[in-house]
């Protein structure tokens, strides 16, 4: 989030509501309320549940076996 602050790609609140953990639906009505970009705050929540779901067998996949179970 810092880095998206930093190099100035979104305003902050669109920034906290995007990178903020929660709900999708619920983040997406706080966004209509403060007037946030409706479209950055939805692409990062798809592409963060996107990772999240990919990224997980990988990392268990390199997790050492006393650590599986």
């Amino acid at each position: 989030m810092a880095l998206v602050l930093i190099l100035k790609i979104a305003e902050p609140v669109e920034a906290i509501l995007s990178f903020a953990p929660g709900g999708q639906g619920e983040l997406v009505v706080l966004a209509i309320i403060v007037g946030a970009d409706l479209t950055f705050v939805v692409a990062h929540h798809l592409l963060r549940i996107f990772f999240v779901i990919l990224g997980a067998p990988i990392v268990m996949a390199m997790l050492p076996q006393k650590y599986k179970n």
